[in-house]
């Protein structure tokens, strides 16, 4: 491994030292760690110049003599260096702190990567050791288009994909994209549809099989005065008359318009807004007997449909021919690999070495800053550029055995560390980071525009009050360095707000003062709110709902606490313990443990969504799953509007059509 980081390096300083591009035979014979006969040779720099380049190294290929015969490689100065950045101590502490909030990797885009190159700079030492403010907000998308969807607004060139609306056949679209939108969790592509010649919003987890360039760049102009998210319209929101039996008044009354009417029989009238009409009708299923909706006619009737079909037909039609032993061994196994990556992803965010890749990349960055900061330590490295102590000092081991072609004495690059303290001379060629490539600046500029969307603002900026002015730090931070890498902003529109969006200024504040706060939280399985104190590590955000994660003294354990289901949260003045490095490393939500119940489920293709964040196993419309309880799981279905059906056990299809049927009485759980 180390003679492959140690080529990489050695192709890197030789190419930036020559002052004529070098042929491949004069590569082959003089950097070392090559060497080999011609056709190993050619193989290999192949790979390297493909890593290098991917990584953003601007290998250039160039005539190598005065005839222009022979071709020959080089890194120009001007393409390798960052320019200088016209940005103050406050905007890059406030970039530094959305890039580590944001979670984007598996969008192709990478802001901590960005946040690296920024942090070897004159200014970098304005940037703090790794911190994200207790926030994280996770907008990774489903599949793999995204990239390529980002890379065809850039270039301006036109897409082809299947697209598969819920409940009918993935169909051909050929498209023009105009941006993206990403809102309430979910990702849509806005483009211009050249078969039915209207703009339309494709939802990116509906993409089939990837994402075909059917154009040349510059196949067509941009549409600047296209308002994406017009095209992605906002939901309407409905106001719901219901009537709340008594004991559950407080919880309908904190969502409530205005205040409620107790009726003669104990019973009390609200009026309830809710963003759409699938939102309202969800809610009122999963409410449902406590809650009895009277208001509008529409949402009534939905209500009404969906009971009487459950309450007939609880099961899945084909439930007998299902093999549920079967699905039972796929979800046994598929948690067992979802433990094993999230083991892997938790031990990457403490600062696993990683790969060549990483590692070389790491070395652009640290090695511009301890020249620069000649005694940093060890420790000062690893908070600033990632990687643990001992990853650094194997990387700087490797590096002084690096220099130019001769590799003799005042060839080599020279590092010592004595003590934790490292000098690093003799390294001209890394005087300036890396320039950041477009994954790397295109996840920054996202990442400022989504924390600065976020309700309260941007974390960790002192004396930002009110945080709103923390938010348009963001945002001119955003722009000075687009304009500071010569490069233009894609067209996306960023909706990060969520159910729950009235506390999560409170939980961030807690969050970032380490304050112990104490809940009254009604959790999903709970037939009454409870108290809870909890000593808050983060405030995270994924798939349109905010969640305080922490230490929760009751249960003696880490919990997620969905804020739309807390009733009330006020700081005490009590000093939490620090949270744990890894504390927004996983996602949120409902964690399966091995002895809650297994349940197999007919899945139609649009209530899919519906089983998000359960950890399910689902293909071919069947999907097992397991859950808090079987309570839980017959409020599931019956939200489903029959989109969900029980195949196994035999027993939630008699609760989901008990349930269905309102037996007069409370049915246990009244939130999903």
């Amino acid at each position: 491994m180390a003679g492959r980081l140690e080529r990489l390096l050695n192709l890197v300083i030789a190419l930036r030292d020559a002052r004529r591009p070098l042929t491949a035979e004069e590569i082959r014979t003089t950097v070392a760690g090559y060497g080999q006969e011609a056709t190993a040779f050619r193989r290999m720099f192949e790979r390297d110049k493909a890593e290098l380049r991917a990584l953003g190294v601007p290998i250039e290929t160039a005539r190598a003599d005065r005839l222009g015969e022979v071709e020959g490689y080089r890194i120009p100065t001007d393409a390798y260096e960052l320019p200088p950045l016209d940005l103050t101590p406050e905007e890059l502490t406030a970039l530094a702190a959305a890039a580590r909030a944001v979670q984007l990797d598996t969008a192709g885009l990478d802001a901590p990567g960005g946040l690296r190159r920024l942090a070897a700079t004159e200014q970098g030492q304005a940037i703090p050791s790794a911190h994200s403010g207790g926030l994280a907000l996770r907008l990774t998308p489903d599949g793999e288009v995204l990239p390529p969807l980002l890379g065809a607004l850039r270039e301006q060139r036109r897409v082809r994909f299947d697209y598969a609306p819920p409940d009918r056949r993935p169909e051909t679209r050929n498209v023009e994209p105009a941006g993206l939108v990403h809102r309430r969790g979910r990702w849509y592509l806005v483009a211009w549809d050249r078969d039915r010649g209207a703009d339309r919003a494709f939802r990116v987890d509906r993409i089939r099989g990837g994402v075909t360039f059917n154009s040349e760049p510059g196949a067509f102009e941009s549409r600047p005065t296209v308002d994406v998210t017009e095209v992605v319209p906002p939901a309407e929101p409905v106001e719901l008359e219901v009537a709340v039996a008594p004991g559950v008044e407080a919880e309908v009354a904190r969502a409530a318009t205005e205040p409620g009417r107790t009726r003669t029989d104990g019973w009390t009238r609200f009026r309830v807004l809710h963003r759409d009409s699938d939102a309202a009708v969800r809610w009122a299923l999963a409410h449902f007997p406590e809650v009895r909706v009277e208001g509008p006619p529409s949402v009534v009737d939905r209500v009404t449909a969906a009971r009487a079909l459950l309450a007939a037909e609880p099961s899945d039609a084909q439930a007998a021919d299902v093999d549920v032993d079967g699905w039972r061994s796929a979800l046994v196994e598929a948690e067992r690999v979802r433990g094993e990556v999230e083991e892997a992803g938790t031990r990457e965010a403490a600062g696993s070495d990683g790969g060549v890749a990483t590692r070389i990349d790491r070395l652009l960055a640290l090695v511009p800053w301890v020249l620069a900061n000649p005694g940093a330590t060890l420790d000062e490295l690893a908070n600033r550029f990632g990687g643990s102590p001992e990853d650094i000092a194997a990387d700087l081991d490797v590096l002084g055995y690096c220099g130019v072609p001769g590799y003799g004495g005042g060839d080599l690059v020279e590092t010592r560390v004595v003590g934790d303290r490292v000098t690093i001379r003799l390294a001209d060629w890394f005087r300036r980071p890396l320039r950041l490539d477009l994954p790397q600046a295109l996840g920054l500029l996202l990442a400022a525009h989504a924390v600065a969307a976020i309700p309260g603002g941007q974390p960790g900026i002192a004396g930002s009050e009110p945080r709103a002015g923390g938010q348009a730090l963001l945002e001119h931070a955003a722009s000075r360095l687009a304009a500071a890498l010569g490069i233009d902003e894609v067209p996306v529109a960023l909706d990060v707000t969520g159910d729950g969006d009235e506390w999560v200024a409170d939980a961030r504040e807690a969050v970032e003062g380490r304050r112990v706060v104490r809940l009254v939280h009604r959790a999903a399985d709970a037939a009454e709110p409870t108290v809870r104190e909890v000593e808050p590590w983060a405030t995270i955000g994924a798939d349109g709902w905010w969640y305080l994660r922490g230490w929760c003294r009751s249960s003696q354990a880490p919990r997620d606490f969905r804020l739309d289901r807390v009733h009330r949260l006020e700081t005490t003045g009590e000093l939490a313990a620090a949270p744990p490095p890894d504390a927004t490393a996983r996602p949120p939500g409902y964690r399966p443990a091995p002895d809650h119940p297994l349940v197999v489920l007919r899945v139609r293709s649009w209530a899919r969504w519906q089983l998000e964040g359960t950890g399910a196993v689902e293909e071919d419309g069947i999907a097992a799953l397991r859950v808090r309880s079987l309570d839980w799981a017959a409020r599931l279905v019956l939200a489903g509007e029959g989109g969900l059906r029980v195949i196994d056990p035999p027993e939630l299809a008699a609760r989901v059509a008990a349930l269905a049927q309102d037996p007069g009485g409370s049915a246990g759980p009244t939130r999903r």
